[in-house]
């Protein structure tokens, strides 16, 4: 809870403080809201302090998702193949690599693959797979209400906002 409440202040306080045609440029070319942020005024504290954030919040998404998800793939890997846990974990962890690396070489636009990718990707892990096994299993039939439809109507928006887009 402590995390989501200071990513919604962060969040809040970045879109109240920041005005719109901050943002609009900054979607243009590609920045970061730290970058703009910084460039909003001559001297100020974000400047200096700005690249330690990014730096601590790389490092937070690496260690929670990066390690999880080579571990996972390293993991997937021996259970299908059969074979030494540790050769497929180095297997894994250089797809990791090359992928990580390919996508950091060709740029692209984070706004608009967060758009097209991540979006309906966590849309459909977070909100529309939980609501198909609470429907499908009968452990989870005392979850199915008013709730999980409400779950259900979020995913669907999500989504809807990815098909708006390419239509």
């Amino acid at each position: 809870m402590a995390t989501f409440t200071s990513i919604i202040f962060f969040v809040l306080s970045c879109v109240l403080s920041i005005p719109h045609s901050s943002f609009v440029r900054a979607k243009a070319e590609n920045l970061n809201v730290l970058s703009v942020m910084k460039g909003n005024g001559g001297f100020s504290l974000i400047y200096y302090v700005a690249p330690f954030i990014a730096i601590i919040g790389m490092t937070k998404s690496f260690l929670g998702v990066g390690l999880s998800v080579a571990e996972m793939c390293g993991q997937l890997a021996a259970s299908v193949s059969g074979k030494k846990t540790t050769t497929n974990k180095r297997v894994a962890s250089l797809v990791l690599f090359l992928l990580t690396f390919s996508i950091v070489y060709a740029n692209p636009d984070v706004l608009n693959l967060i758009e097209t990718l991540c979006g309906p990707l966590i849309a459909v892990i977070l909100f529309l797979i939980p609501v198909y096994l609470i429907y499908t299993r009968t452990a989870l039939a005392q979850l199915r209400g008013v709730t999980v439809f409400l779950v259900m109507l979020g995913g669907v928006a999500t989504l809807s906002a990815l098909l708006w887009s390419i239509i």
